[in-house]
């Protein structure tokens, strides 16, 4: 889970994103600054949109669960973790 905790923590940084085209923009940049694959990190992503690792695309899904809605489940679910 420390992708996702990165994940979060420069998400926060970046600020409001709405479009799924301004969260792939975001999510590749991301993963390439911290050279991490996106395999790494869509399983937990989903888990923590969705409640599994399977989903639509995780960008529309991004778009549709909308900025702070994704920022408090992403937080819910490495609370979880511990």
């Amino acid at each position: 889970l420390e992708a996702l905790k990165l994940y979060l923590c420069d998400l926060k940084k970046e600020g409001r994103l709405e479009s799924s085209a301004e969260f792939e923009e975001f999510t590749k940049s991301f993963l390439e600054k911290n050279d991490i694959k996106l395999k790494i990190l869509a399983q937990p992503l989903r888990i923590s949109m969705v409640g599994t690792s399977v989903s639509p695309s995780i960008y529309d899904t991004m778009e549709v669960v909308g900025y702070d809605e994704l920022i408090k489940r992403i937080e819910k679910l490495l609370e979880s973790q511990g």
